[in-house]
């Protein structure tokens, strides 16, 4: 690309981006309850980081019971084996003892 396109392009993307700054501020000050407008945006900016709050503490909880549960999964596996060992027949039982010492 030549270097008079380039200029062409960085031209055009200035004037751009000049132009949408131009128009969203018209937009935002000049117009009819321009500050009720802000007044929402805030609200709804508040709203979202409230929402994003909740979804963290969410998360966190969800993310210590499944440590939680990652920490003593074996024993609980092993809990469960032993209670409920003698469902399943004899040859099985012995298949699994070989499996497990592999």
């Amino acid at each position: 690309m030549s270097k008079f396109w380039k200029n062409f392009v960085d031209i055009l993307l200035l004037v751009f981006f000049g132009f949408s700054l131009f128009y969203f501020l018209k937009n935002l000050f000049f117009s009819e309850n321009n500050f009720d407008k802000i007044s929402e945006y805030k609200r709804s900016i508040e709203g979202l980081k409230r929402i994003i709050a909740e979804e963290k503490e969410k998360n966190n909880k969800l993310k210590t019971e499944y440590l939680f549960i990652l920490l003593y999964k074996d024993i609980s596996l092993e809990t469960y084996a032993k209670d409920y060992l003698w469902l399943i027949p004899k040859d099985e039982a012995v298949f699994l003892k070989k499996k497990k010492e592999r």
